[in-house]
């Protein structure tokens, strides 16, 4: 069973406050981790319920004297379950061991992963370390200096890192760590197949340098220049719609791509994930669960009344932080969710991503910058149908928007009722679908 002590911050609550599980990293992790270090800052950069009912936690730690922060993962779950699998991989002896190694909290019912090590990804730890990327590099032509660092720019534990490596001044490349071998594998083989095409569509994809198949890392160039989420929170407003309608443009170039991907992701699929949401959700969010499965009702009929078109290569989550204005190329990255599939996929994803912003903010200039953006892609592509397609999918996803946000942090809608900001992405996702 989970620990039911008074140091379990899980102990008595479906979920804890957030001030609470601070609170408990503040007092008992960074302490057993950094016994002699003085904490300056403490994030919490990720929470969520697994399936599994482990609650998983990730916070950014930074350390007075240290130059950037570190990740912490913190897993809650049955005692044995965590014994199990402290037991299998981290029981062993230390080996001179540079960093914190993890620890269960057993009174707690929590065992600390400190960064880099993730018992889902072992592979991570030789990704993160300079000494055993090094020669990787160097065999691909990527000089190192001895001021060579890694960077964690970010992390979802159990599933990807990206990693900025530092190989000498004012040199950097980007490696991307995997969960799964085959996802690696699949990524290596887009970016080989799609960056020598983008360049003459107006999409700047970047270069694969290596592929270390065992530890499930890919390395690739960076691409120089701030994302768009970036360039829409610090350029000045009167650029801001031309900025929106070079992504859209790039978006449609990326959908020319020609490349052996294989899948046809149609919108019933994404409505059809994000129902099964809701389903594990249940009963536990009455203010959420049956409004949102009525716009999903919704949105299955509109559906009936569309066509399907034919399969293009998408990227299968387009937004903002994906897209990079380059001259006159797009820079996309994180492609290895590209497939075939219907293109209003992406579009209704950045439209989504947007509109998001536009409720949480209350900002009508956002939902403006949005429908620049449709309108710009219809014009780039030459889909008459897009648009229609596109807002019911932009629909669906404000719906999965609301439904992550609850499974990273259940506590907030169960204090908050009512007032969870995220609720009113459901008024804007029925105002979208009233439009298609």
């Amino acid at each position: 069973m989970m620990a039911d002590t008074k140091l379990n911050p899980f102990a008595g609550l479906a979920a804890p406050s957030r001030a609470k599980m601070d609170d408990f990293a503040r007092e008992h992790v960074v302490p057993t981790l950094w016994p002699s270090a003085t904490l300056t800052r403490l994030r919490q950069r990720y929470s969520t319920l697994e399936p599994t009912g482990e609650h998983m936690v990730l916070y950014a730690v930074e350390l007075e004297g240290s130059e950037q922060a570190t990740f912490v993962t913190l897993r809650f779950g049955e005692l044995d379950q965590l014994e199990r699998i402290f037991e299998a991989h981290y029981a062993g002896p230390a080996n001179g061991a540079r960093r914190p190694r993890p620890v269960l909290l057993a009174e707690a019912g929590c065992l600390v992963e400190p960064f880099p090590y993730d018992w889902k990804m072992p592979g991570l730890r030789s990704a993160a370390d300079p000494e055993s990327v090094r020669p990787l590099l160097e065999a691909v032509g990527v000089a190192t200096s001895t001021a060579f660092a890694i960077e964690a720019l970010r992390f979802r534990p159990g599933k990807r890192c990206v990693l900025a490596y530092h190989v000498d001044e004012g040199t950097t490349v980007i490696g991307k760590a995997l969960e799964r071998k085959a996802t690696a594998e699949r990524l290596a083989s887009i970016l080989s197949q799609a960056q020598p095409q983008g360049e003459a569509l107006g999409v700047r994809i970047p270069r694969l340098l290596a592929l270390h198949r065992e530890i499930g890392l890919v390395v690739m160039e960076r691409l120089d220049a701030h994302d768009l989420s970036v360039e829409l929170r610090t350029r000045p407003q009167r650029e801001n719609q031309d900025l929106v309608e070079r992504a859209a443009r790039g978006l449609a170039g990326f959908h020319r791509l020609q490349l052996d991907v294989g899948g046809d992701r149609q919108l019933s699929d994404e409505l059809a994930e994000v129902r099964g949401k809701l389903e594990s959700i249940g009963t536990e969010a009455p203010l959420l669960a049956p409004p949102a499965n009525q716009i999903l009702d919704d949105a299955e009929r509109r559906l009936g009344e569309l066509p399907s078109p034919a399969p293009k290569v998408v990227h299968g989550g387009y937004k903002p932080s994906q897209a990079f204005i380059m001259g006159d190329h797009v820079g996309v990255v994180d492609l290895e969710g590209t497939c075939l599939g219907d293109p209003a996929i992406d579009v209704g994803n950045f439209l989504a991503v947007l509109h998001r912003d536009a409720a949480l903010q209350d900002d009508d200039r956002l939902r403006r910058l949005a429908a620049s953006f449709l309108s710009a892609y219809a014009r780039a592509s030459g889909d008459v149908t897009i648009v229609q397609r596109a807002r019911v999918l932009q629909s669906i996803e404000l719906v999965r928007i609301v439904a992550r946000k609850y499974e990273r942090s259940p506590s907030r809608y169960l204090h908050e009722g009512s007032r969870w900001a995220p609720l009113r992405l459901l008024d804007e996702a029925a105002r979208c679908l009233e439009a298609a």
